[in-house]
């Protein structure tokens, strides 16, 4: 898969969360900016990116949040891309990633 339009790349980061965790501008933009489209880089932001909101007890991601998390992207990039996956993910892969996203949410909305 290719890399994604903005507005796609967009759409991906911040609707799985929707309703439950907001991706503030600066955050969203960091985002796009570092995985240059790829879906599976900003999932992997998706996931690594809400990490210290479990124990802030926020509900919006922050750009810190994303440089907090670039380390860890970084990593699990690397071994993807060294077991020659980053082309792999498919939907159920998508599904699964979109719903742990969502428990994640859910989570960190009820420690409020």
């Amino acid at each position: 898969m290719g890399p994604l339009p903005d507005n796609a790349a967009r759409a991906l980061l911040t609707e799985p969360v929707a309703g439950t965790l907001t991706w503030t501008e600066p955050a969203t933009r960091a985002v796009l900016e570092l995985a240059s489209g790829r879906p599976m880089v900003i999932q992997l932001y998706g996931l690594h990116g809400v990490d210290p909101l479990g124990v802030s007890g926020r509900s919006r991601v922050i750009a810190s949040d994303v440089q907090e998390a670039k380390a860890k992207v970084e990593w699990a990039w690397k071994a993807i891309r060294d077991e020659g996956l980053e082309d792999e993910l498919v939907p159920v892969d998508l599904d699964t990633a979109l719903m742990e996203l969502g428990r994640l949410g859910q989570r960190v909305t009820a420690g409020h």
